[in-house]
């Protein structure tokens, strides 16, 4: 073997087995955008997630969200941001405008996931107000057809897959230099890290902005407690109720029935029909 060739080669793999035996995490940071709305191209939504890998482990979040959790939290410690409620039977009246809840990112995700590879067990939760559910299910590994075409993303060469997964068609792009099969949401099974995934109708996106982020942006993430675990399908419904329609879903959690009031008029909010787009679609 020319000893060129043979060197390289060693480099190569003594770079992979470092990665795959360290106790660091490596985490990645993605801009995600999804259309909220499946009939209305104009209900497109920002975030920002991370995806943290340990051993075997991933855990993935968004980041906006949990900073928005610690804003809400030194908040209520400063006795800032305080709710105008007032409660009468089981009758609730909330104040419409809320000026602090850009600040605590209350529309970002806040859906986290863990994997663990080892065990091929995954573990969703969901905190939706005050109450977390949770299920936990195996891990699926989508059917990958890899492609030979390229493109470059953060100075790293990526190529080309694409899968049919939870009920939808998804173009991804992984990093062969980059050797964790994992990726944004609950994809996997590639043969490097996968830096960006869309749907074929662009309702979707996540596309890495940030590769093996500091430690530093990631200490926003908290820990869900006194999780309530239920069914998969439970939890989507109870998801989609939520984000279409949040008072309905606040009266029926509480048993209270709710008014919302504008603030500066007093008159009653009308109440916006709203759509939830899942990316899940299977049951």
């Amino acid at each position: 073997m020319n000893k060129k060739i043979y060197f390289t080669t060693v480099a190569i793999l003594f770079a992979i087995h470092s990665i795959a035996q360290t106790d660091k995490a490596y985490s990645c940071k993605y801009r995600y955008i999804w259309q909220k709305d499946a009939s209305n191209k104009d209900s497109k939504f920002d975030d920002v997630m991370i995806l943290t890998i340990k051993n075997s482990n991933t855990i993935y979040y968004s980041y906006l969200k949990h900073f928005g959790y610690r804003n809400f939290e030194t908040d209520q410690k400063n006795g800032i941001g305080k709710s105008n409620t007032t409660v009468s039977g089981n009758m609730v009246n909330v104040n419409g405008n809320s000026t602090n809840s850009g600040t605590y990112f209350i529309k970002n995700e806040s859906e986290v996931i863990k994997i663990n590879f080892f065990e091929k067990k995954i573990n969703i939760s969901d905190k939706l107000l005050e109450q977390v559910y949770g299920y936990e299910t195996e891990l699926e590994k989508p059917l990958w057809q890899i492609e030979k075409d390229t493109v470059t993303i953060l100075n790293q060469s990526c190529q080309k897959a694409i899968t049919t997964f939870k009920g939808r068609n998804f173009i991804a792009w992984f990093a062969n230099a980059i050797p964790y099969k994992y990726g944004p949401w609950l994809f996997n099974g590639l043969p490097g890290l996968i830096l960006k995934v869309e749907d074929e109708k662009k309702q979707f996106l996540w596309e890495c902005i940030e590769l093996n982020t500091p430690n530093t942006t990631t200490k926003v993430f908290q820990e869900y407690a006194k999780i309530k675990m239920i069914s998969k399908k439970e939890l989507k419904l109870k998801k989609k109720f939520y984000y279409e329609d949040t008072i309905g879903f606040m009266q029926l959690e509480n048993g209270v029935t709710i008014s919302v009031t504008d603030t500066k008029t007093g008159n009653p909010v009308q109440k916006k029909q709203k759509s939830y787009n899942l990316i899940d679609l299977t049951p």
